[in-house]
């Protein structure tokens, strides 16, 4: 949408816009308003030389993923009952599950189940590197849980086959994804959202 097509959109759903903000605190309604007229940050690009880990392995091994996560087959993985190929180059525009798959597909979960080899995990991560830079994918709640699920990955021993310059790429990106995701908290939502921003943030800087 265009810069002014935004706020006449906002116009047509003042109503609904002002009965949302009565009930919200001011810092949120704030949030709420900013977003209706700007949308979200553009994806942050980090640059320098790549990010240095500061921690090599975990203490104690990490939970497994979680049980919607499965693996079907050398083709497809399911997510909260819905199956995708993942066939590189993977759709990552793919809206055929929803909203809700689309933010699922975009954290990257499915990456830590131990049926995917080193390698498969860097392909798949590295298709997703080169082909979205932009999209759904960037909005705050899925760079939070991935830059989680990507750190465990990074720090569970043997989980992770790449080359160098591959590796740069991935903790290069997981830092333009953590600028991007500093700069949008979820104010304007709260609830699951903002501790989830607030965690990845935390966790990034650990890293």
């Amino acid at each position: 949408m265009s810069r002014l097509g935004a706020p006449l959109s906002l116009i047509s759903r003042l109503p609904t816009v002002m009965r949302t903000i009565a009930h919200l605190r001011p810092r949120q309604a704030l949030a709420q308003l900013r977003r209706a007229l700007f949308g979200l940050p553009s994806p942050k690009v980090a640059f320098g030389s790549s990010p240095i880990l500061a921690i090599e392995r975990p203490h104690t091994p990490f939970l497994a993923p979680p049980a919607h996560v499965k693996r079907l087959d050398e083709e497809r993985i399911e997510m909260i009952g819905t199956a995708i190929e993942i066939d590189l180059p993977i759709d990552w525009e793919s809206d055929a599950g929803g909203p809700l798959f689309a933010y699922h597909l975009h954290q990257h979960e499915a990456l830590r189940l131990p049926e995917f080899s080193p390698r498969a995990r860097a392909a798949i991560l590295c298709d997703w590197i080169q082909n979205h830079p932009t999209g759904v994918g960037w909005n705050p709640h899925p760079i939070s849980l991935r830059l989680l699920c990507w750190g465990k990955i990074l720090l569970t021993p043997g989980f992770l086959e790449l080359e160098s310059e591959a590796r740069d790429d991935l903790l290069r990106s997981m830092a333009s994804q953590t600028q991007t995701l500093a700069s949008g908290l979820e104010i304007r939502l709260q609830a699951n959202h903002m501790p989830s921003n607030q965690i990845e943030v935390g966790f990034a800087g650990l890293l």
